[in-house]
């Protein structure tokens, strides 16, 4: 008989587009799967039969010590689904899940870690825990070489946060083509709406210039917040289309000429080793992005001229997108975009040979 898995997130699985990679390696080899996740905002009415929800809501703005109560529940959930199906292989797609696996004493099959963002590795106990659950586990994967900054010492599987379906979807189609001075310029962001007070400060920069349109495709905490305050400030060319899916990425993109890929830096750790989903779909789409000075991500935007780093302090953002923009080289951009893709698959396809092996073993 297939191995049994279970692949396990702790907040809405519609934030995880990683777990697709997963999902295509386990039905490729006909093993047996269920998705274990908490349901911590209705996004969806109905998920497959294999997809077990912890459908419990629990505000990303809720406090603290609140949202503890929160986690012990989940906590105790999770469990109980564990004792009852008898798993053999766990795929842990968040620290905070092998975290709790590990408080709960429930870490004894075969296990492996996605480590996709920094967490509260400023706390020194947090830090002390995750350490010992890395002995837990047969490997684990970071998507940013900067992750090791923080992390304790020892050999990661670098992994990337791209959707290789899309690679090969995309592979010859878009090349970046350079509009004239009399066209509008669309900025599109995608995903979870949120950290309001920093989208404020883009769109404040950019409301109601003629060179500009803004999109946000995707909702999160802060959507119905920057709605009201766009049309409590009557701003004109902020677009809000609400919940998207996957396979409309590729329409979303196809008019897109900036891709905001930014967040609030005084976030910390949060965001200065991070790098996002939207980096690789610059890339892959062949779209300049707007991301943050001074972090890892921003460093490799301004490294390889794929894009415009920049944080609201430095003010001048109208200026110097359009200054940016037409300096283009559009055979450089699209040279570059490429080459970091295949030195990214080249990883991506080591990353799947350790899926592989896990899943086979």
């Amino acid at each position: 008989m297939k191995t049994k898995a279970a692949l396990i997130f702790i907040g809405n699985i519609e934030y995880c587009p990683y777990i697709k990679e997963y999902q295509r390696r386990l039905e490729e080899k006909g093993i047996s799967y269920n998705v274990l996740f908490w349901e911590r905002e209705k996004i969806s009415e109905s998920y497959p039969e294999n997809f077990l929800s912890f459908s419990y809501p629990s505000e990303l703005k809720k406090r603290k010590w609140k949202k503890l109560f929160d986690f012990f529940r989940y906590a105790r959930w999770l469990k109980q689904q564990l004792k009852l199906n008898h798993y053999e292989r766990l795929i842990i797609l968040d620290t905070l899940s092998g975290i709790l696996l590990y408080l709960i004493k429930e870490l004894k099959t075969e296990a492996v870690l996605e480590i996709r963002d920094y967490t509260y590795e400023r706390w020194k106990v947090f830090k002390y825990i995750e350490k010992k659950m890395f002995k837990k586990v047969k490997w684990v994967a970071i998507s940013s070489n900067a992750f090791q900054t923080f992390l304790p010492d020892m050999n990661y599987v670098i992994t990337h946060n791209f959707n290789s379906k899309e690679l090969c979807l995309n592979t010859g189609k878009r090349n970046f083509k350079k509009k004239s001075p009399d066209e509008i310029l669309n900025i599109v962001y995608t995903g979870s709406v949120k950290y309001y007070n920093y989208q404020v400060s883009i769109i404040n920069e950019l409301k109601n210039e003629r060179h500009f349109m803004i999109y946000y495709h995707g909702i999160g905490p802060d959507y119905n917040s920057l709605v009201e305050y766009c049309q409590k400030e009557n701003i004109k060319n902020v677009c809000f289309t609400g919940f998207f899916s996957d396979n409309e990425k590729d329409k979303l993109y196809r008019n897109a000429d900036f891709l905001i890929n930014c967040y609030d830096i005084s976030l910390g750790n949060e965001i200065l080793y991070a790098v996002s989903n939207k980096y690789y779909d610059g890339l892959i789409y062949h779209i300049p992005q707007i991301s943050e000075s001074g972090t890892y991500k921003g460093g490799m935007v301004k490294k390889y001229h794929i894009g415009l780093p920049w944080r609201p302090e430095e003010g001048n953002l109208k200026e110097k997108l359009l200054d940016y923009y037409y300096r283009i080289e559009p055979e450089k951009f699209d040279t570059a975009c490429d080459e970091l893709m295949s030195v990214y698959y080249g990883e991506y396809q080591s990353y799947v040979a350790k899926i592989d092996s896990f899943l086979e073993g």
